[in-house]
């Protein structure tokens, strides 16, 4: 039995590779190019840092509310990897939805804007890469531990789902994909990867995975009749003018973006659903026709 499952992992890595490089290798071959207009790139200009420390923190004539802090960095990325250079941050005291002061040995992003006087550089957000890694690592770890061999099987599965979606989703939106399609093909490779992986081969899992899928599909059906009725732009935030921006010479449908950020986003709350739900039908089917005899004495 264990050598039959063995047998069914391997083919079902096998696939996913072959869904993984397949994807990617179709929207690299239709890429689209896309530039910010009126502006060079952002990420040339952006850097990783190290604060080495805190030179000082002055209230700001122009505006009462914040602070203009000054500090020296070094930087750890890119070609000025090592240089040590001076920055600015605006500092919000009373306003939680900006980042607060930085401190010593804090890791930092910064921008480089080029004026008549030279190349001044500027905080623009704290550099949090370590963090998420620690937390997966735990995440992982603790999985692992309490999972044994299922554990393993789900951080597999989270790692196909991860690159299902950065390394087949998004490139083939770049290349100027069908958004509800794209977003189906992915979550349907997602719920069936995930079930096969962690529930196995078995009747549960099939019926667990229809359910998820057609829940999906349904969803989009749903989402495309009151698009009309509802008479939706798309436009939620900033970041949707950003992405018009980026698309200023292709077309971009942005109702199509906001279905799949709610479809894939909500997609591990669905699965474990219907899991929930295939696993109490087992039961209830397993036990069905025994005599429960607890409570007729």
């Amino acid at each position: 039995m264990y050598g039959k499952n063995r047998t069914v992992y391997l083919l079902i890595l096998i696939v996913s590779i072959l869904f993984l490089f397949g994807g990617n290798r179709i929207a690299q071959q239709h890429k689209l190019s896309i530039l910010v207009q009126s502006r060079d790139s952002e990420l040339d200009d952006q850097v990783f840092a190290q604060v080495v420390s805190v030179d000082g923190a002055v209230p700001d004539q122009s505006d009462t509310t914040r602070t203009i802090v000054t500090f020296t960095a070094k930087i750890t990325s890119g070609q000025n990897k090592g240089q040590v250079v001076q920055a600015t941050q605006y500092a919000y005291a009373n306003n939680r939805t900006m980042p607060p002061a930085v401190s010593e040995k804090d890791n930092v992003v910064l921008g480089k804007l080029t004026q008549d006087q030279g190349t001044q550089w500027a905080f623009e957000n704290y550099e949090r890469i370590d963090q998420i890694i620690i937390l997966s690592v735990i995440l992982a770890a603790v999985i692992l531990i309490f999972g044994g061999r299922k554990g393993v099987h789900t951080v597999i599965a989270l790692l196909l789902t991860c690159l299902s979606v950065f390394y087949v989703f998004l490139p083939l939106i770049l290349a100027g994909f069908n958004i509800y399609f794209c977003t189906i093909l992915v979550c349907v490779y997602v719920i069936c990867v995930t079930f096969l992986l962690t529930g196995g081969i078995n009747r549960k899992s099939l019926a667990a995975a229809l359910g998820c899928i057609g829940g999906v599909v349904f969803s989009g059906g749903i989402y495309l009749l009151f698009n009309h009725t509802m008479k939706l732009t798309g436009f939620y935030n900033d970041q949707s003018s950003r992405l018009m921006e980026l698309f200023s010479d292709q077309s971009l449908n942005l109702q199509a973006v906001v279905f799949a950020m709610v479809t894939i986003g909500a997609l591990g709350a669905t699965m474990d659903v219907a899991m929930s739900i295939a696993s109490s039908l087992v039961e209830i089917k397993s036990n069905r026709g025994r005599r429960i005899s607890k409570y007729s004495d």
